[in-house]
């Protein structure tokens, strides 16, 4: 099991932090790294990565929905929707969409 989201991302710091009322604040990941050229990243990819990564628990919450939808064909659902919401929130977005 995973540490429960929501996760965020802390730009000042560079990490990763699980914020939830049960489990209090817990650190996930501090975002850096190298190319393959021993490069440092660039603020704007490690920024992106940090994104992908916070943005984690919601997108494996919406491909459940979408998963158990699909399966039990429940209520009216708008796959296309929600993925379009996690997409945004991967990219950055504060905003997502879940039933």
């Amino acid at each position: 099991m995973h540490t429960p989201g929501p996760w965020t991302y802390d730009e000042s710091t560079n990490e990763i932090f699980s914020l939830t009322e049960e489990h209090g604040s817990g650190w996930i990941a501090v975002i850096g790294g190298n190319d393959s050229n021993n490069v440092p990243y660039a603020e704007e990819t490690k920024t992106a990565n940090a994104r992908l990564i916070s943005a984690a628990p919601e997108l494996l919450d919406g491909l459940r929905q979408i998963a158990h939808k699909q399966k039990t064909g429940e209520g009216n659902f708008s796959v296309v929707e929600l993925c379009h919401s996690l997409i945004a929130r991967a990219e950055g977005g504060s905003q997502w969409w879940i039933t």
